[in-house]
Order: structure tokens, then C-alpha cells, then sequence
């Protein structure tokens, strides 16, 4: 049962990223597959999943919920727990909500065209008005100060248009933000692991430490 709860964690917070992420895709299909080949979730738990495709995180989420009540009814957890676990699960369900609403934050077509107009047109008046009025009557063919002044004013401005590209793309594009997202997943299985695992290491070591204590005793005797 611990491990069906290690395979539901791990698979939500790879869904969280779900429509995000360039690694992990915008196919549904695919991303089950990915989740099934890792062992994260069954054959018949992708082919139940395959009927809220539009609700994968979600759906993953009631299933925690199920898990709980079964957990429950068989007397393994305390019905104290009940308030504060479905809390949490509320507060999971928020959070999802928030990643997947990253998309619809996006700054607008209409001012990303307005912007990318209005500084080709103002590039485009200083790349002809810069090299005039800076110009210089020396009988030397090249004017070194109007190319450099032209090509830092075109640099810091495309330059921004560039950054604002880049970063409209989410904090998950790896040139932008670049939140490694491999380095997320792969810290929570393992301190989810380690949770999960940490009785049974505490009931190994207490069991070593009993024997160890009765073969002192017998060796005393």
C-alpha cells in the first residue's frame, strides 16, 4: 500500500508540469506512457486515465483521496488525520491549478505586436537619423562613432525584445528561467523514498540493536 502511495505522488508532480515543460509534452497518451514505463502507474490505471484526459491531475488527485478512505476503513490510519489530510489534498489541488494556469498568463498577442512594431519603427528612423547627425566631415571613409552609436541602440533594444520572447515562454524553457525541472522530480522521489522507507529502517535498526543487546547478555552469562 506504501508504494501505491510512492507511485501516486511522484506521478502527480510529474503531471504538475504537464503542458509546461518541452520535455514532458502536450500529448496525454505520451505522458502515460512515460509514467507507465517507469512503473509509476499500471497498464489498467492508463487505460482508466485515458477517459479524463482533460483531468489527469485532477483524477490523480481523488485517487489520493480513495487511497485515504481505504486506508481508513481498514483501520491503518486515524480518523483524526481525516481533516488535515483532506486539507493538504485541497491545497495540492490549488497548486496544480496554479501551475496549469501559468499558460493563460501570458502577456497578449495584441501588446506583443504593438511592442515589436513600435521598436522596429524606432530602430528603423535611428538607423538613418543616427549615422546623419553623428556624421563627421574628416576625409576618412568610415565613421567609426555613428556604427558604434547605431549598433548599440539597435542592440539594446532588440535585445529586450528577445528577453521578453524568451521568458514569455514560462520559467520551465530552458534558455529562459531555466528551472530545472529533472532536478525537482528526482529530489522529491528520493526524500518521498526516503519517507516512505524510514519505519522500516528505524524497525531494522531497533531489531539489530535487541540482538546485539541479547548476545551482550548471553556472553555475560
Amino acid at each position: 500500500m506504501l508504494f501505491k502511495w510512492y507511485r501516486y505522488l511522484n506521478a502527480i508532480h510529474y503531471m504538475g508540469y504537464f503542458n509546461l515543460v518541452p520535455s514532458i509534452g502536450t500529448s496525454a497518451t505520451d505522458a502515460l506512457q512515460d509514467l507507465r514505463v517507469v512503473g509509476l502507474l499500471t497498464e489498467q490505471e492508463c487505460e482508466q486515465l485515458q477517459f479524463s484526459t482533460a483531468k489527469l491531475r485532477d483524477t490523480l488527485v481523488c485517487w489520493l483521496g480513495q487511497l485515504w478512505h481505504e486506508e481508513l476503513e481498514r483501520g491503518w490510519v486515524q480518523d483524526l488525520d481525516s481533516d488535515v489530510f483532506m486539507r493538504k489534498v485541497c491545497e495540492l489541488r490549488g497548486v496544480l491549478a496554479q501551475l496549469s494556469d501559468m499558460q493563460d498568463l501570458r502577456i497578449s498577442q495584441m501588446v506583443r505586436v504593438m511592442m515589436v512594431v513600435v521598436t522596429n519603427v524606432l530602430l528603423g528612423l535611428a538607423l538613418i537619423g543616427y549615422p546623419t547627425k553623428m556624421y563627421e566631415q574628416t576625409t576618412e571613409c568610415f565613421q567609426f562613432w555613428p556604427l558604434v552609436a547605431s549598433y548599440l541602440y539597435f542592440i539594446c533594444y532588440r535585445g529586450m525584445l528577445h528577453v521578453m520572447f524568451i521568458l514569455d515562454k514560462g520559467p520551465f524553457y530552458a534558455k529562459g528561467d531555466c528551472v530545472n525541472v529533472d532536478a525537482l522530480l528526482i529530489s522529491t522521489e528520493r526524500y518521498l523514498f526516503l519517507v516512505f522507507r524510514s519505519p522500516f529502517t528505524q524497525q531494522k535498526g531497533q531489531t539489530i540493536s535487541l540482538e546485539l543487546n541479547q548476545h551482550i547478555s548471553a556472553d555475560d552469562v
